[in-house]
């Protein structure tokens, strides 16, 4: 599984990537790879601890779409907090279809 999670790491960094450039950002794709895996890291390593799944994809959401953006591709709060509720959102209608 841990395979798969590269696909998934280098998918999330690419589209993350495309919207945080269409909105202004200044990052590169590194800074783009860096929000990924930092907010998945918690995740990854202590997932397994029953309801830690929860609060680290709360924790995932926070860096990967308010404070990644904001610190490393200088783009504004205001910005940022759009795309998070955004991407939210959409996640939760995903939720609700399924």
């Amino acid at each position: 599984i841990e395979a798969f999670y590269v696909f998934i790491l280098l998918f999330s960094t690419g589209y993350l990537h495309i919207i945080l450039k269409a909105v202004g950002g200044k990052g590169s794709i590194g800074d783009t790879f860096k929000i990924i895996a930092y907010g998945d890291a918690p995740g990854l390593l202590f997932g397994w601890i029953p309801y830690f799944a929860t609060v680290s994809a709360v924790w995932a959401a926070v860096i990967q779409l308010l404070i990644g953006p904001v610190a490393l591709h200088k783009i504004r709060w205001g910005r940022a907090s759009i795309i998070f509720g955004i991407l939210m959102g959409l996640g939760i209608i995903e939720i609700a279809l399924s």
